[in-house]
């Protein structure tokens, strides 16, 4: 994210008496194709970049020379401290008022896998992604992963019944070979932070006026020399 595009959503947040400090925007860095998480020091790739490919098939593509190569999957506990440091209230999930706004900024953050709604009553954007929370199902003898859902809603209907905006970071669970247009995967990295460059120090007003007593006190001495001579 820009830095004008940054101070927009700031300045947005206090027209809405929302404070910006406990946003937080400012520790949010956006790259284009992922997003950089500077209190966590992980980097999260958009969601779009993994949209209908399965658990197993993005696995494959984590390793050397693969397309994902340096990626990991994330898990909730990630995920919901993500979206605290953005601003967001992980310990609240599910629809909730509490989320309104905040789930705008994260859809710009990690990209739209999925547009829905009904005509006439709502309209719905989503960012749903595999996470790498898994659990044996007894059932289908095989580990089944978790997935985390961001949606945003307009109601379209003037009743207020369909607005609500939804954070959960366990929304349900899925086969590990199951792909889907509208999910993506929740892929993360760490990231070290650029070496900030030495500087030199200033040195101390007392030092420089008694270097220029002693260069005075020099040439002073040296013009009497001259003098005498």
């Amino acid at each position: 994210m820009n830095f004008l595009k940054k101070f927009g959503i700031t300045a947005g947040l206090i027209i809405c008496g929302i404070n910006p400090a406990t946003a937080s925007l400012l520790d949010i860095e956006d790259y284009g194709s992922f997003t950089r998480d500077t209190i966590s020091g992980l980097d999260w790739l958009d969601l779009t970049e993994t949209v209908n490919m399965s658990y197993d098939s993005v696995s494959s593509q984590t390793g050397t020379g693969g397309s994902f190569e340096g990626w990991r999957y994330a898990s909730s506990i990630e995920l919901s401290s993500f979206w605290d440091n953005a601003g967001g209230n992980s310990s609240i999930q599910g629809f909730s008022t509490v989320h309104e706004g905040q789930t705008d900024i994260m859809l710009d953050f990690l990209g739209i896998t999925q547009v829905y709604g009904t005509s006439g009553l709502y309209t719905s954007n989503r960012a749903t992604g595999i996470l790498s929370d898994g659990a044996f199902n007894r059932f289908s003898n095989e580990i089944e992963h978790l997935i985390g859902t961001i949606q945003s809603s307009t109601d379209l209907s003037g009743t207020g019944m369909y607005g609500t905006d939804k954070f959960d970071a366990s929304e349900a669970w899925v086969a590990p070979d199951y792909s889907h247009s509208a999910y993506g995967s929740f892929l993360v990295r760490d990231y070290a932070p650029a070496p900030t460059t030495s500087q030199v120090p200033e040195p101390p007003s007392f030092l420089l006026l008694a270097i220029g007593l002693l260069g005075f006190m020099v040439s002073s001495g040296m013009k009497k020399k001259n003098i005498r001579m």
